[in-house]
């Protein structure tokens, strides 16, 4: 398998026919932008779980990348990740969470850590398998396939690229039925999708996305994200 333009920065995007660009643009809008409220709908209509549906979609963003022999599975989850990213994430995490503890602290006062004080086995699930489960496959769906696929779209555009993710990202969490729910991983999805065009590298920005995921929980957001809440 080769390497893609999004794991060595600075090769030029390969030529694309106009066939296969219409080709791509009709996959985008079907699997982003029409996918998640239609498994809204379906989970509502039939009483399930968002995440009951999620099980079943997931499959199919993991064939396509099966089926792209252009994507490298090496480079992408088995080449050694930068420790200078890893440090990237944590410094720009430190401030940002206790900036958002504070918010909540002052705004939202009776649901300040409400989960890890009342319901402490919950809150320790999800702090295990949220990393694990939702944002490892949310980032595999909507960092590493997006910008491996969808790259060639943009015409080199990084920003209108970025743009295109984290409104797509924060709009998929329809889902969860509340706009406070879009709004907050519409902003995630912005630091996350300029996370991974500038680092090309899924570890980084799974581990930034576990721990703002896990703050969010953690400080008293969680009944905005969490399926059925």
């Amino acid at each position: 398998m080769t390497t893609t333009s999004l794991q060595t920065p600075g090769q030029p995007l390969p030529p694309i026919t106009h066939a296969r660009r219409v080709r791509l643009w009709v996959e985008l809008v079907l699997l982003f932008v029409v996918a998640p409220p239609l498994v809204f709908l379906i989970a509502r209509e039939l009483n399930v779980r968002v995440f009951a549906v999620m099980a079943f979609v997931l499959p199919i963003f993991v064939v396509l990348l099966i089926g792209d022999r252009t994507f490298s599975w090496r480079a992408t989850f088995w080449a050694m990740p930068r420790l200078r990213d890893f440090a990237a994430v944590l410094a720009l995490f430190a401030p940002l969470a206790a900036a958002l503890a504070l918010l909540v602290y002052l705004t939202l006062p009776g649901r300040f850590l409400w989960l890890p004080r009342r319901l402490t086995d919950l809150w320790l699930t999800i702090m295990i398998f949220y990393p694990l489960a939702s944002a490892a496959s949310q980032e595999v769906i909507y960092r590493v396939l997006f910008f491996h696929r969808y790259e060639v779209l943009f015409g080199g555009h990084r920003h209108a690229m970025i743009a295109a993710n984290a409104v797509l990202f924060g709009a998929a969490h329809i889902l969860f039925g509340n706009w406070i729910a879009i709004v907050l991983t519409g902003i995630g999805g912005v630091l996350f999708a300029w996370r991974y065009e500038r680092t090309r590298s899924f570890w980084p920005v799974w581990l930034e996305h576990s721990l703002y995921g896990n703050l969010v929980f953690t400080v008293g957001l969680g009944r905005y994200l969490y399926s059925g809440a």
